[in-house]
């Protein structure tokens, strides 16, 4: 059995490595988003036997319910705008924050969009495109 304990730690080595195993999570979850994203595009989760990503998401991969609608859009929309793949792996974009973006990116703006919701929370994030786009409502819809 593995064990969780860290005492044997310094201070410097456990931040060290908290760090780098935040590094990889990001980089894991983006490359999630890429296989989800690819997964939901070829309807592969027909074959599985499933009528929906989200049925496929919940019944085979047992993907929290709460958190599916999130991914599953943050997947959709970094598949169409790839972009989104990197700044989820290296920390500069959340999946909540792309969500929130989503209406508002288009091809010939989404990298400025993207560049302006770079290190922003969720918040800051409704408050630029408030700014930006004040027909949308507070969750960043028409």
């Amino acid at each position: 059995m593995k064990s969780f304990s860290l005492d044997h730690l310094t201070g410097k080595e456990l931040g060290e490595l908290v760090a780098a195993n935040c590094a990889s999570e990001r980089e894991t979850r983006a490359m999630l988003l890429a296989h989800l994203a690819d997964v939901d595009a070829r309807q592969l989760y027909r074959s599985a036997g499933y009528r929906s990503m989200y049925g496929y998401c919940v019944g085979h991969l047992h993907q929290d319910e709460d958190e599916l609608p999130v991914l599953l859009e943050a997947a959709r929309m970094a598949h169409r705008f790839p972009a989104i793949f990197e700044a989820i792996a290296d920390g500069s974009l959340n999946e909540e924050s792309v969500c929130l973006l989503a209406p508002c990116l288009a091809p010939d703006m989404s990298g400025e969009l993207l560049a302006a919701a770079t290190h922003r929370t969720p918040e800051e994030v409704e408050a630029l495109l408030a700014a930006r786009f004040p027909e949308l409502d507070r969750r960043g819809r028409l």
